[in-house]
């Protein structure tokens, strides 16, 4: 996560905004961030299109600043004007977009539009992104989340600022960071600092590689969650603060090891869906209270299931000490669409989320959603393609290919055991060899072959 201060400034567009849907086209407010099946009980299973407006004033002082809106996520697709004039188009419904406005388009009062469009199972709505292509997670189960439903912010930056900021750092102490910068940035010079270490000054290319050490550095557990703070200042005119921890999982001799000792995982599964809000938790609060209560359970992990929170479920699993394992939303129907979009999907999330100590573990398929691993062999054969690739891009955590039945790529370093019925759970562990075996959801000592499963994983070591 990252967190501006000095040269940015932020204002909220966070509450109420003019809403139409067009299947039955009546003006209503909404509030904003909120999907709007959530909003209205009468579109609580509407898909399709909708229309978000609202005004804004330009704050004084911000003349001559490079304005931007800032979206969270807005689902699915989505189409923001300024003043009439459009200004981005944006696929993807769980991730962050942003729009430039050119000062040439402000005045004093201004009207931001946002068309959103959530496909469903009707092809000719959404054509080339039918809703079983598209990244969609359990929508299909609970229903759909369509709309905005993470916060909008408006924000005056210097034109030469930090775009991305990626933090990979060892437990000896190593941090690199790999800087991207906007191109009035390029050629400046910036500092990098981290309390108790030497800070450091790079010129700016389009991206750039920084190395700083932190002597002996505390390290991140879900007992001990310590975390740093890397500071980059782009010549006084551009400073943002990105938080980070020091924290290396791995699995060996059929164990997991967590900071280099064997680590027992004890965890939930979260839906990560809410009564009132659905995908959009009520308030950093609640998140806050659910992590501490999951913690007096007993548990270190949370399983956020096929689906992408928002940024502040993470920023609290970081503060208060939680392990997450992260999935992509999966897709219906496997296609090179679907194949193509889950690819950005993950891109995207390690952009958003990939300085996070919290995330340990990254699953590419839940089950056999989707997919059909155990018939296609060009399946099987996509998957261990892309756990080679997610594994290259992030090393630094583990990465499971299918949260598992039939079709396991025999790739990924865990192994999941589970979540439907103890015969396969046993199976499973009795194959794993020196991969990590994880029994899953509802398969654990439903019968007897689950105890023997549990039986054979003592032995594995």
């Amino acid at each position: 996560m990252t967190v501006t201060r000095g040269a940015r400034e932020d204002l909220t567009l966070d509450g109420l905004w003019d809403f139409t849907h067009a299947a039955d086209g009546i003006a209503r407010q909404a509030p904003v961030p909120m999907p709007w099946q959530a909003a209205f009980a009468d579109l609580r299973q509407t898909s399709g299109r909708a229309t978000y407006r609202r005004r804004f004033a330009l704050p004084a002082g911000w003349a001559g600043r490079q304005v931007v809106l800032r979206f969270g996520a807005v689902s699915y697709f989505a189409t923001v004007r300024v003043n009439g004039v459009e200004l981005a188009r944006h696929e993807g419904g769980w991730l962050p977009f942003e729009a430039v406005l050119p000062a040439a388009l402000l005045r004093a009062d201004n009207e931001v539009e946002v068309e959103c469009l959530l496909p469903d199972g009707d092809p000719a709505t959404a054509p080339g992104a039918p809703f079983s292509e598209i990244p969609h997670g359990k929508q299909s189960w609970y229903g759909p989340s369509g709309g905005i439903w993470q916060s909008v912010t408006l924000q005056s930056r210097d034109a030469a600022h930090l775009t991305h900021c990626a933090i990979s750092a060892s437990n000896d102490g190593t941090v690199l960071a790999r800087l991207t910068a906007s191109d009035a940035a390029q050629g400046l010079s910036a500092t990098l600092s981290i309390p108790g270490a030497a800070p450091v000054t790079v010129t700016l290319g389009a991206q750039t590689e920084a190395r700083l050490h932190v002597p002996q550095p505390a390290l991140w557990s879900p007992d001990a969650p310590n975390l740093y703070t890397l500071t980059v200042d782009i010549a006084g005119r551009d400073v943002t603060t990105h938080s980070f921890g020091f924290r290396q999982i791995a699995t060996r001799d059929g164990k997991l090891w967590l900071n280099g000792r064997p680590f027992y995982m004890l965890g939930a599964l979260d839906q990560d869906d809410y009564p009132a809000g659905l995908a959009t938790p009520p308030s950093l609060a609640f998140l806050e209270d659910q992590l501490r209560k999951a913690k007096a359970l007993g548990l270190n992990t949370l399983r956020c299931h096929i689906k992408i929170p928002d940024p502040r479920y993470y920023e609290v699993a970081d503060r208060l000490g939680m392990l997450i394992w992260t999935e992509i939303p999966n897709v219906a129907v496997f296609s090179a669409d679907a194949a193509r979009r889950m690819r950005e999907t993950m891109e995207g999330i390690l952009a958003r989320d990939g300085n996070h100590p919290s995330i340990c573990i990254w699953t590419l398929i839940n089950e056999d959603w989707g997919t059909r691993l155990a018939e296609d062999p060009a399946h099987r054969a996509w998957i261990a393609a892309e756990y080679d690739w997610l594994k290259a891009r992030d090393p630094s955590r583990l990465v499971v290919d299918t949260v598992t039945r039939l079709g396991d790529s025999a790739r990924g370093a865990v192994l999941v055991a589970g979540s439907h019925g103890g015969v396969y759970a046993a199976w499973c562990a009795a194959r794993a060899g020196v991969r990590a075996v994880l029994f899953n959801d509802a398969g654990l000592g439903r019968d007897r072959a689950g105890v023997a499963g549990l039986a054979w994983l003592e032995r594995l070591g």
